[in-house]
């Protein structure tokens, strides 16, 4: 298994995910993730592959081994999102006119979800009030169509494909 080592010292886990103290040295640790952590050998930080302990070893600095427990952290957070945003007016615009088929632009399950709500609905209702529950119920699911479209496209475009994050203690 091939890992890339992330720079000493930094752990997009922070010191909340480090193993814990009372587990012995060197023996896998369910559930975590491959990264820096408190060496549970020695004074300083270990690379944990997912299932073991590596010889990758980064001793603590000397100025940060001597310090208290009040300590400051500065963060650094980079998020790379990629996508094409959907624009909100053309999705007002073509739920405006086309109900839950214009709610294909920005949300297809939705759309679909939309469709079938609507005309059951409306099969169901119409019967129940020989129609006249129609000219409540079809418009009242028009407008929620243009609101959840209009919804699903301002989220559009923020898929996260990438973090990086840095804790330095000071």
């Amino acid at each position: 298994m091939s890992v890339q080592h992330p720079n000493a010292g930094n752990s997009e886990y922070g010191s909340w995910s480090y193993p814990q103290r009372g587990q012995a040295p060197g023996r896998p640790v369910p559930g975590r993730a491959p990264g820096w952590y408190m060496d549970p050998f020695q004074p300083g930080q270990r690379w944990w592959d997912g299932t073991d302990w590596t010889g990758y070893v980064v001793p603590i600095p000397q100025r940060a081994a001597t310090q208290s427990a009040a300590s400051a952290v500065v963060s650094n957070s980079t998020v790379v999102a990629i996508g094409r945003h959907k624009s909100v007016g053309a999705a007002l615009v073509l739920t405006f006119l086309l109900g839950p088929l214009g709610m294909l632009y920005s949300t297809v399950l939705g759309a679909f979800m939309m469709a079938f709500l609507m005309v059951g609905g409306a099969f169901a209702i119409g019967t129940l009030t020989l129609g006249f529950g129609d000219l409540v119920w079809v418009p009242a699911c028009w407008v929620f169509c243009m609101i959840w479209g209009c919804a699903a496209a301002s989220g559009s475009g923020t898929q996260v494909v990438a973090t990086q994050s840095t804790h330095q203690h000071l």
